[in-house]
């Protein structure tokens, strides 16, 4: 109780400092951290600051560039059939985004409205062999210029598609096949290269996702499940067929194929390569499926009959056959048949 004149005491309890020993301090190693900014640093955070207080600029006097926002319509197809989700207007894409399809963006850079436009794509053929023949053939709706390894291509027009003989174009190693659209977004387009090797090798690419078509601009119009032969036109004579042969037994007989087909000759090839081939007698053609064990069970046998290219042609046949029914080639029927192996004891 404080009172007038009288003395003020209180009693307080404080926190005192501990008294600290030191150690050994002498000596000790510190590693020194450098405070210096880098270039790289510097360049980053101007970077962010620019994309901060970034603005939308349209710029039409100049090529398309990595990381520019382009403006594009486009419509996606799988097998000439457009699927639900592949088309768009007006769609906004950041080149460098991958947001589409590998390559389709990378293939933007560099175009400017109103110029051509260049599609490029690479497949590479390794073989110590010669090509002997090869052929390309292509669709589009638009009427692009073909270039093989840099050269242009000098095509024809059959029925719905064009084809050339590239057989002198075709290089070993990689080949790179162009097309060059008169405007400057590609348009939808199909196309496939055929090479027959002279060792028997067949080499068939087709384009990607990158390239696609309208389901009546298929060079090849393919037959859904694969059970008929694919179409070309007259002038090629020529018919292409994909069976699905079955697993020859296992025992003593023999599995043998016998082809009734019509044509010049006709070559069977098992994952691209040549296993049997026949010129037209008349007869049917005899495939033994038992040497083929253990591949033609999970892969198909791809007939490739090439037809007369005149009924006039200087070829002699039995008198049983007709020239003029050998023009265009057709497979007639196909028998699979056991043969069996007897033997007798005496």
């Amino acid at each position: 109780m404080i009172e007038k004149g009288k003395s003020f005491i209180f009693t307080a309890d404080v926190a005192t400092k501990p008294e600290v020993k030191l150690g050994e301090y002498k000596g000790l190693e510190v590693d020194k951290v450098s405070t210096r900014v880098t270039q790289k640093e510097v360049d980053a955070k101007i970077q962010e600051e620019a994309e901060k207080n970034a603005r939308e600029v349209v710029v039409t006097d100049r090529a398309v560039a990595d990381g520019d926002e382009v403006i594009l319509d486009f419509e996606g197809f799988v097998d000439g059939e457009a699927f639900e989700g592949g088309k768009g207007t007006d769609y906004p894409l950041t080149i460098g985004s991958n947001s589409f399809i590998p390559g389709f963006e990378e293939q933007l850079v560099g175009a400017v409205i109103g110029e051509e436009k260049e599609v490029k794509r690479n497949f590479a053929i390794h073989s110590f062999a010669g090509v002997e023949q090869a052929w390309i053939r292509y669709a589009s709706e638009s009427n692009p210029i073909c270039l093989l390894n840099g050269k242009e291509v000098s095509s024809t027009t059959l029925e719905d598609y064009r084809r050339a003989d590239v057989c002198k174009l075709i290089q070993n190693g990689e080949n790179t096949i162009t097309f060059r659209f008169p405007d400057s977004t590609p348009q939808p387009i199909v196309a496939e290269i055929e090479i027959l090797m002279t060792n028997g090798q067949r080499f068939v690419w087709h384009t990607d996702g990158t390239w696609t078509g309208a389901s009546d601009k298929q060079p090849v119009i393919v037959v859904k499940h694969k059970e008929t032969p694919h179409s070309f036109a007259p002038e090629e004579h020529l018919a292409l067929y994909e069976v699905n042969a079955p697993a020859p037994t296992a025992g003593e007989e023999e599995t043998r194929m016998y082809i009734n087909y019509k044509g010049d000759k006709a070559n069977a090839y098992l994952n691209g390569n040549l296993v049997a081939d026949s010129f037209y007698d008349g007869t049917d053609w005899i495939l033994s499926l038992s040497r083929l064990k253990g591949t033609i069970e999970t892969n198909p046998l791809v007939l490739r009959i090439d037809g007369l290219k005149s009924a006039d042609a200087n070829i002699y046949f039995e008198k049983n056959v007709n020239p003029e029914k050998c023009v265009t080639p057709t497979l007639d029927a196909i028998k699979v048949k056991q043969e069996y192996r007897f033997r007798f004891n005496r």
